[in-house]
């Protein structure tokens, strides 16, 4: 198999910055890969700058994508649209996005920090985040669905005091197994629910495992305020997490 790397020389992801500025819903990316897959992304930063059109990193139908002690930016602004989301994965014309991997990863700004979402009759598959801190964005900080195999460890999720009152810290729906979420931090400034799990699911010998988490709410206003929220889950364990929930 051959593999595809992009890599700083230097070893700094502040070295070599890709960005764009676009201004179109069709070349709505800074860097897309279309039906590709066994491609490294190494201590780079992938910069989107447009404030209506902000994919960073756009995947369709991809397979065995590695982002590695890497930056995703993107702008600072009150986005809720899927548009504007530093990774971005779409099932256009039924291709699907397979074992998407970020390790070491500065995820900073934007609507979004991760748009993993498939399809019902073309579910993802293999969405891996490692010792990764999601920074600032507006609306969601990771948002999955329609995906199987999910394995968020060791990072930090993270909205500001000035995000949006109805967001999440990692939103996950329709997953039928291989749910694995843990030692993570998840800290909504200014409310939103900090975990939100719907219909997600695993099996009697494979159950998903929600485990070592600390998860903090907090609110000044009127708005939704929760730690974690489940609805129609099944053979999901929930062990040793800390919930912290403050409304003013």
């Amino acid at each position: 198999t051959n593999t595809l790397t992009i890599r700083s020389e230097s070893g700094d992801s502040s070295a070599v910055v890709i960005n764009y500025t676009s201004s179109s819903s069709s070349a709505n990316y800074v860097i897309r890969l279309n039906r590709t897959s066994n491609v490294i992304f190494s201590r780079v930063t992938i910069e989107a700058l447009s404030t209506g059109f902000g994919r960073g990193l756009s995947l369709h139908g991809c397979n065995n994508i590695v982002v590695l002690n890497s930056r995703l930016t993107g702008p600072y602004g009150s986005y809720t649209s899927s548009g504007m989301a530093n990774l971005f994965t779409d099932n256009a014309s039924g291709f699907a996005t397979n074992n998407v991997t970020l390790t070491n990863c500065l995820i900073d700004g934007n609507g979004y920090g991760v748009y993993f979402y498939g399809a019902g009759a073309f579910r993802n598959n293999g969405l891996t985040i490692v010792n990764s801190f999601f920074q600032d964005q507006y609306y969601r900080n990771c948002y999955i669905g329609y995906s199987d195999s999910v394995n968020i460890s060791g990072s930090l999720f993270e909205r500001s005091f000035s995000s949006h009152t109805s967001g999440y810290g990692i939103y996950v729906y329709d997953l039928s197994k291989g749910l694995k979420v843990n030692k993570n931090k998840i800290l909504q400034r200014n409310g939103g629910i900090g975990l939100y799990l719907s219909s997600c699911s695993g099996a009697d010998t494979a159950r998903g495992k929600v485990y070592n988490n600390f998860i903090s709410v907090s609110r000044s206003s009127s708005s939704t305020c929760q730690a974690l929220y489940f609805a129609s889950c099944n053979w999901i364990d929930f062990i040793f997490n800390s919930l912290f929930v403050k409304s003013t």
